[in-house]
């Protein structure tokens, strides 16, 4: 067989915890390059901060290979993500509230076609290049795909419409037939496929479909996909429980339509360090279950922060054993890469202690997972009695004399 010796050396933060460094670690430098070297060189980051306002701060990103746009816009070459509310003519209720509903404000009840054209107007006013290539995210989080996600606090305004909906059209039914169509009409309106008399309702796949018509070498997809318990990684779930995998596998329409997946992986200054890695163990690989449903697998790009909460408080960054988790073991696990994202909140201020962070600690951790396998980095030779590119030709001259 092949036999490779790696000379590239990975840097580790010092900062970081003994657990996470010397044999621990160099096992990842050994393992990665003789069994996985195309994961390597597809690893990538992403930065995706509103921080246009911090260009006199930042170091040079390609040191650590992040990927980044041009001046720091929000929306550029390398990735651009949209926003629910300002992406279409996007139907919600205004702080849940169903007396303060915004443009329809339910699925059911919207204009497609004014949606649609705000849509079409924000992707090429957003991404003027038509050959754009790169990670192109939309964010809609206000409500859920499947009647049963929206089941839990504020978000059941979306089920009590869909029911007073259906109540209206079909005064005769019984309770539990009349709760039964506003789960079918609700789920067919948000995947595209509930038709009334005057057009039919389409969400998420129209939305999806206009998008990668307008721009399509670009790697659409949805933020937050596939989903996961809010509480995986703890004892009594270690793992995303069926409700969560059963949904995702109705959504697999969803997934069908898109280019790449792109999960959330966000973490909050609670529970213990190991529990917050087994959450985000659990998210990556609930989405590698999905990905690899398709032929090839489709690509995972995990959102992640460097920040807990900026809201409350300025320099409150993630821990070593969080950024292991969230770097680390995103490209131990397989997926394609990982993007940054911050909130504009104070970013001005936020600024000089984000360039700290990334020059100190965080942008050396990325280097460590990103770097790439160059072939002449290689010194190969193959087993005694073998030779060829792949080791795979038998020396018969050899073998016959022994």
């Amino acid at each position: 067989m092949k036999k490779e010796t790696a000379s590239i050396t990975p840097y580790f933060p010092k900062s970081w915890p003994a657990e996470f460094q010397g044999e621990n670690l160099m096992r990842f430098k050994v393992f990665l390059p003789l069994a996985m070297p195309t994961l390597l060189s597809a690893f990538t980051a992403h930065w995706n901060f509103f921080d246009k306002a911090c260009l006199n701060w930042y170091t040079d990103f390609d040191e650590f290979n992040i990927e980044v746009n041009k001046g720091l816009e929000f929306w550029g070459e390398k990735i651009s993500i949209f926003y629910e509310f300002n992406f279409g003519s996007y139907p919600y209720y205004r702080n849940y509230d169903e007396n303060e509903p915004i443009n329809g404000g339910h699925p059911q009840l919207c204009n497609l076609t004014a949606y649609l054209e705000v849509v079409k107007l924000n992707i090429t006013k957003r991404i003027k290049d038509e050959n754009f290539a790169g990670l192109a995210v939309i964010d809609f989080e206000h409500w859920r795909p499947l009647f049963d996600e929206n089941g839990y606090q504020k978000m059941q305004v979306y089920q009590n419409v869909s029911i007073k909906i259906a109540t209206e059209k079909y005064p005769h039914f019984t309770h539990d037939q009349i709760k039964e169509e506003a789960k079918k009409e609700y789920n067919e309106a948000a995947k595209g496929q509930y038709f009334s008399i005057v057009r039919k309702r389409e969400f998420f796949l129209k939305t999806i479909e206009e998008a990668r018509i307008l721009r399509p070498n670009g790697k659409w997809g949805f933020y937050g996909f596939p989903y996961c318990d809010y509480d995986a990684g703890t004892s009594k779930k270690p793992s995303c429980t069926k409700t969560y995998q059963d949904w995702n596998n109705r959504m697999m329409f969803l997934f069908e339509a898109s280019d790449a997946l792109y999960p959330s992986i966000y973490l909050e200054n609670k529970n213990t360090p190991e529990e917050r890695s087994k959450y985000v163990k659990a998210i990556l690989e609930e989405a590698l279950r999905i990905a690899n449903m398709f032929s090839p697998p489709l690509p995972i790009y995990a959102y992640t922060k460097i920040e807990y909460d900026s809201r409350t408080k300025i320099g409150n960054f993630y821990n070593a054993e969080d950024l292991c988790s969230t770097i680390k073991q995103p490209a131990d696990i397989g997926v394609d890469g990982i993007i940054f994202w911050g909130s504009s909140n104070n970013i001005k201020q936020r600024c000089p202690f984000i360039e700290k962070e990334m020059d100190g600690t965080v942008g050396p951790c990325i280097t460590s997972q990103s770097y790439v396998v160059d072939p002449a980095d290689y010194k190969c030779d193959c087993d005694y009695g073998y030779s060829g590119d792949d080791c795979s030709k038998k020396d018969e001259t050899i073998t016959s004399s022994k």
